[in-house]
């Protein structure tokens, strides 16, 4: 059987503990009194417990390996999930809403929904960050990746801006730049602390 490299730990009793007490005491008192020569002792040990602590799995944790996939993935996640939804937004403002609501009125609304580019675009988009978002979530925290992906914000604020020729006021920009800043933070945390099952 092989394994991989890291720290194991041995808890157990030893075959005769009044012995073993004698011992530790006799060394103590020769280490106080500068007799100390070495510390190795050998005897039996009955094992009660053994657990490794993989070193591996620590590297694994802090290699820019995860890290990258989480970056991508998230990154994928803010630019379409806003992406989505602004051209959502704007093929339903070309449609406009059904003027008197009588059947044929919200049927040519249905046939227009379904004939828009902007809409289907917007789907497909939203489609990809949810994709992104279950896969993200396979490997890092949702705890992680929940606040990482609100950097999207900024991304809603410049689109609605460009696109659709909203007016994003300081106070508006304001309140964005501080949930930024929140990503910022979480960015530099661990996107996993739990191990797989």
């Amino acid at each position: 059987m092989g394994l991989r490299s890291g720290t194991v730990t041995i808890t157990g009793v030893v075959s005769n503990a009044a012995l073993h007490g004698a011992k530790e005491d006799a060394k103590a008192e020769a280490k106080e009194r500068g007799m100390d020569k070495s510390s190795t002792e050998y005897g039996h040990m009955t094992v009660t417990h053994l657990k490794m602590a993989s070193e591996t799995t620590d590297r694994m944790k802090d290699s820019p390996g995860p890290h990258f996939k989480t970056y991508f993935f998230i990154l994928l996640m803010v630019l379409f999930t806003p992406l989505g939804n602004v051209l959502l937004g704007k093929g339903m403002k070309g449609i406009g809403s059904a003027k008197d609501w009588t059947p044929s009125d919200i049927f040519h609304v249905f046939v227009s929904i379904m004939t828009s580019s902007s809409i289907w675009l917007g789907i497909a988009c939203l489609l990809a960050s949810f994709m992104a978002y279950m896969l993200v979530l396979t490997w890092a925290d949702y705890s992680y990746v929940q606040p990482a992906s609100s950097f999207s914000y900024a991304v809603v604020a410049t689109l609605g801006y460009f696109i659709l020729g909203e007016t994003v006021n300081p106070l508006r920009w304001t309140g964005i730049i501080i949930i930024c800043a929140g990503v910022f933070v979480v960015g530099h945390t661990q996107p996993r602390t739990t191990e797989k099952r």
